[in-house]
């Protein structure tokens, strides 16, 4: 099972990433006022040290679309130059909406004081350098969810193993695929029981040609002029996304 399952993912596109991060160490800095026994106050800081537990989202094809319910998510480059040094805190910043925690102790300016009184926020800063708790790979048609093995270096599930070096160059070879693929023809296919359907999309400057119909015949062809060349290949991926999200599969011919 595992050996066929390995072997049919680097031909499936990875659509979307994701990794869960545990235990994320933030630092907010807060403005105050700290009073003390002689009736004089003082402004300084205070210094709240939380906890937070949650995911960052990686995705070519999904960063260029603004309707998504995740913050960000970043591209696939950034998780591929990170991943071997765990290099995650960069990106929290953005992705801090997904997070949430407990928070865990509180430091003062001063070491003395009668009273306090915690104000505004005023900074925060996050680190993390460990491994991901799992990371989720969403491919066309399944969502594979790897468990972390930091003792054994392997990121694995019930039906596969990956070590780390093996997940990385996954991901990799999938993203030369993809950059191989010309950008401007793409090709799609739906197929269950009842049908078996193409759909294919061009861009030629400011046109869109799309084509589509039964597989196996030339099915019909529609074409749209655009107002600019960013404008078409704009339209052209929320197109193919909308393909996507209705079932249908990228194949490379």
């Amino acid at each position: 099972m595992e050996s066929n399952l390995k072997n049919q993912l680097p031909e499936q596109q990875i659509i979307k990433l994701s990794i869960y991060l545990r235990k994320v160490r933030e630092i907010e800095t807060m403005t105050a006022n700290y009073f003390f026994e002689d009736g004089t106050e003082k402004e300084g800081n205070s210094y709240n040290t939380n906890y937070l537990s949650g995911d960052i989202y990686f995705s070519d094809m999904e960063a260029e679309n603004h309707n998504l319910n995740n913050s960000g998510p970043f591209p696939m480059k950034d998780f591929i130059e990170s991943f071997m040094e765990n290099s995650w805190s960069q990106f929290i910043p953005e992705s801090i909406d997904n997070f949430s925690g407990e928070g865990s102790s509180i430091d003062y300016d001063y070491e003395e004081f009668e009273d306090y009184e915690e104000l505004d926020s005023e900074d925060c800063d996050w680190s993390h350098e460990h491994e991901p708790v799992s990371i989720s790979l969403f491919f066309e048609k399944i969502e594979l969810k790897l468990n972390s093995d930091s003792y054994a270096g392997t990121y694995k599930n019930n039906e596969v193993i990956y070590t780390k070096k093996e997940l990385l160059n996954l991901i990799i070879k999938n993203q030369n695929i993809l950059e191989s693929v010309d950008p401007n023809s793409r090709y799609f296919e739906f197929k269950d029981t009842h049908s078996k359907k193409f759909w294919e999309i061009s861009v030629s400057g400011c046109t869109i040609t799309t084509q589509y119909g039964k597989i196996g015949t030339n099915g019909q062809t529609s074409v749209k002029e655009m107002s600019s060349s960013e404008a078409t290949q704009k339209q052209a991926k929320k197109q193919a996304n909308g393909k996507i999200k209705k079932g249908y599969q990228e194949v490379h011919k």
